[in-house]
């Protein structure tokens, strides 16, 4: 009997081709190293050889865990693992799917194009027969689909994947949206989610994926630049050389901190975090004189109760009450001797959604806590409801704005309610979105300013320049920086705008700010001891006995004594 070697070598390659692929299927490095090949610059298609870091914290860690964030530095080789455990899966999983979600176009094509990279150099009978390959997509005859697009809000509501990858996740803008609506189809088919990136500041949805695990649910992986085996410190040298220290550290070195272009500098978040912030002494609910609680979950932060010797000045930012944005206010101690310098101190903060009449409730309810502070509220937008609160129940200390010069010194704003003034502060698109940051971002640098909650240094680390715009990160908000900075804003505006020096400004206004506590005072005395009757306007008094009057209609517009 003749021996066949064209059978026996069928059957050699039968046994090596099923040998191979339970081989494959059972161990996705394995399938990697022995089937997957990279393309370099340098040298055209390399076999891929992972490093410990690649197996360790990405591979094991993708198998073992369905929610995954991974800070990495650039050129690391993560974005091209992924492809791989996604074309693995695919090719071992019937109707496997994954979506991409990437920055940009250019960067989902350029995951799906490492992807084919790898197809292209795999012998055919280890993957199923390709049905569809285009820049956006890859299909097996198997059922099992890859698909990269650029982030949108409708990114999420539009598909049903087994595994969902946000590519430089801290550089997608609508990245929180989009796992917001995705979250419902993961839960439907138990898919597993991934996000990876380089920072990009200290407070968006990646950073806060990163920094929340595990408490989130998620485990987080940190690979630095050092853990690719050709670097050392001579190429860490050239790097800073090349890009500087700042680009250096968010590029490769995962350094949340130094990344992002933030409003207030990094160096002086970070000051404030280490010198600044405190526990609050309490955390209370509002509570109104028929002992109804205006607010939930004790969000009224307390560092120090009032002090009779102290001025204070509240400024709020308004919000709806049921939408994304929070109502929010922080309460000032002004220097007890204004012209011999000082710090300001944050002593107090609210931060919560609240109706928009009952925050201007809450407002006055503290605002006399604190005796009788001065209290900044806007004048525009949802400002508006909360300002006719404030000013229905007679509010005594409300900031009012000149409409001419549009400016009115912070000192000089008790409840008056005279010719050309109008009651709170206009905040516009020119001086919300650069002027008011600008003047926060001064107070904080020279350490004129004093912020103890973390509250607001969490909004520090996501407040950011964009285009020229100072806006609140995806995912987060800005209402405890914008109530901060508009009182930062009118206390160097007060002083510029009226052409005078700090030192001279702040001997007028304690002049000021006493004699209007004796004019005051005077002022009640003279109403006991005159026979006055009220009249609509409450500032208006009319004489009962008319041989005594000072005006020709027989009334006293007491505001004089104030003026």
């Amino acid at each position: 009997m003749n021996f066949d070697w064209k059978i026996a070598k069928k059957k050699v390659i039968s046994i090596f081709v099923a040998r191979e692929i339970a081989k494959c299927k059972k161990n996705p490095e394995y399938f990697l190293e022995n089937y997957c090949k990279i393309l370099t610059e340098k040298d055209g298609p390399q076999p891929f050889k992972l490093y410990d870091f690649q197996r360790h914290k990405c591979i094991r860690t993708f198998l073992k865990h369905k929610r995954v964030v991974i800070g990495k530095g650039r050129q690391t080789g993560v974005s091209t693992i992924v492809g791989g455990y996604i074309l693995w899966n695919m090719i071992f999983r019937d109707y496997f799917s994954a979506i991409i979600i990437s920055k940009d176009k250019e960067a989902a094509q350029g995951l799906i194009k490492k992807v084919q990279i790898m197809i292209n150099y795999m012998p055919e009978w280890l993957h199923p027969k390709q049905t569809v390959d285009n820049k956006q997509s890859i299909e097996f005859a198997n059922g099992s689909y890859i698909q990269a697009f650029a982030s949108s809000t409708e990114s999420g509501r539009s598909f049903s994947a087994k595994l969902l990858v946000f590519d430089e996740c801290a550089f997608i803008r609508e990245s929180s949206s989009i796992w917001r609506a995705a979250q419902p189809t993961l839960s439907k088919t138990q898919g597993s989610f991934i996000a990876l990136s380089t920072p990009n500041g200290r407070s968006n949805f990646f950073a806060n994926l990163y920094f929340g695990a595990p408490e989130n649910g998620f485990k987080a992986e940190t690979i630095m630049w050092n853990e690719m085996p050709e670097r050392d410190d001579v190429w860490k040298e050239e790097q800073i050389r090349d890009l500087g220290e700042k680009s250096f550290a968010q590029e490769f070195a995962v350094d949340f901190q130094q990344s992002g272009g933030t409003v207030v500098d990094p160096k002086d978040i970070t000051w404030v975090e280490e010198f600044c912030k405190s526990d609050p002494v309490d955390m209370i609910n509002i509570i109104n004189k028929k002992g109804h609680t205006l607010n939930k979950e004790k969000e009224f932060w307390i560092w120090e109760e009032p002090d009779p010797q102290f001025k204070y000045i509240i400024s709020a930012d308004s919000a709806r009450g049921d939408g994304e944005d929070f109502s929010a206010f922080s309460v000032f101690k002004m220097p007890r001797e204004i012209e011999k310098g000082g710090t300001v101190y944050q002593v107090a903060e609210f931060k919560g959604k609240i109706k928009t009449d009952i925050y201007g409730e809450a407002l006055t309810i503290i605002g006399k806590k604190y005796n009788d502070a001065i209290l900044i509220a806007e004048n525009n937008g949802l400002g508006v409801a909360v300002l006719n609160e404030i000013v229905r129940r007679d509010y005594p200390n409300l900031y009012y704005t000149d409409r001419a010069s549009k400016q009115v010194s912070i000192w000089e704003s008790i409840n008056i309610q005279s010719t050309g003034t109008v009651p709170g502060f206009s905040t516009t698109v020119a001086n919300r979105q650069r002027l008011i940051p600008n003047s926060l971002e001064k107070a904080i640098r020279q350490k004129t300013l004093i912020m103890r909650s973390k509250r607001f240094i969490n909004e520090c680390w996501s407040w950011l320049w964009i285009d020229g715009k100072a806006i609140h990160d995806d995912g987060c908000n800005d209402d405890l920086m914008m109530s901060t900075a508009i009182f930062t804003h009118l206390y160097e505006t007060s002083l510029e705008e009226q052409n005078i020096s700090e030192e001279k400004f702040t001997s007028i206004t304690n002049v000021i700010l006493n004699n209007r506590e004796e004019k005051v005072k005077e002022m009640e005395i003279l109403q006991n001891r005159l026979k006055l009757k009220e009249s609509k306007n409450p500032w208006i008094y009319q004489y009962q006995d008319s041989q005594i009057h000072k005006g020709d209609d027989g009334t006293w517009d007491l505001r004089e004594l104030i003026r």
